[in-house]
């Protein structure tokens, strides 16, 4: 793009030379939905955060990649990402199943079970339930910042599914606090003998292990959101566990 003069007010000056010049580029797609619709998985990646926690990347297939401003932000959108991710879990059966009746039982009513809730700040980043926990990857943004090139900018995917870590923190907040309530100490292991003094609905928190994800798929939705609010066309995405 170049900026040229107009009705100079020197004579002498020459019109046709640019007052400002710069390059700019725009997606090959007409939505991130159907950027989204283009990518296919080539390799699901399991990120071991902890002995039972677990992260979920992706490889996909060659693509144009994303820019800083769009899953991480920067100064002209005040550093907020411009795409915004959420879980769809409507069909999940490992939220279904394992994590809402354990954690999350009264959702979407109160979050508070037997009367104590999730209040850490840190485990409140994304969301209770942490529907918003598909957080930038740090090597995608640490390669954008770099000069060299990196092929992983077009072959991986920039986001985490990043909802384990934050379904085992608030679980452990939680089975602290009801143990803390019913002993008055910080047990980390329940005496067979006292487990009758847990109200029925909480007993499987306090002494059953944190569930292991379960193989299969975890779709998620990834929206464009302008900086006036105005959101565009959300497209889907699927993670998935290969391994039992």
């Amino acid at each position: 793009m170049l900026l040229l003069g107009e009705e100079p007010t020197d004579p002498t000056s020459d019109v046709s030379k640019p007052g400002l010049k710069l390059t700019f580029t725009t997606s090959q797609y007409g939505s991130l939905s159907e950027k989204l619709q283009a990518l296919r998985l080539t390799q699901p990646i399991v990120g071991r955060v902890s002995s039972d926690v677990i992260d979920l990347q992706a490889a996909v297939n060659n693509y144009e990649g994303f820019e800083l401003y769009e899953i991480a932000g920067d100064k002209y959108t005040e550093y907020k990402s411009m795409i915004q991710g959420e879980l769809v879990v409507n069909d999940e059966p490992y939220y279904n199943e394992f994590i809402k009746p354990l954690i999350y039982p009264n959702y979407p009513g109160s979050i508070a079970i037997d009367g104590v809730s999730i209040q850490e700040p840190g485990s409140l980043a994304y969301g209770v339930p942490p529907f918003k926990a598909l957080t930038p990857s740090w090597y995608y943004i640490n390669s954008l910042g770099s000069n060299a090139f990196n092929e992983l900018l077009r072959t991986r995917m920039p986001f985490v599914y990043n909802a384990n870590k934050y379904y085992n923190l608030h679980f452990l907040e939680l089975r602290k606090k009801i143990i803390n309530k019913y002993i008055q100490q910080n047990a980390l292991l329940i005496d067979p003998g006292q487990k009758l003094l847990f109200p029925v609905e909480v007993r499987k928190l306090v002494n059953d292990a944190f569930p292991f994800m379960l193989k299969g798929q975890y779709k998620t939705r990834l929206t464009f959101v302008q900086l006036d609010g105005t959101r565009g066309v959300p497209g889907e995405f699927i993670y998935q566990i290969p391994i039992e």
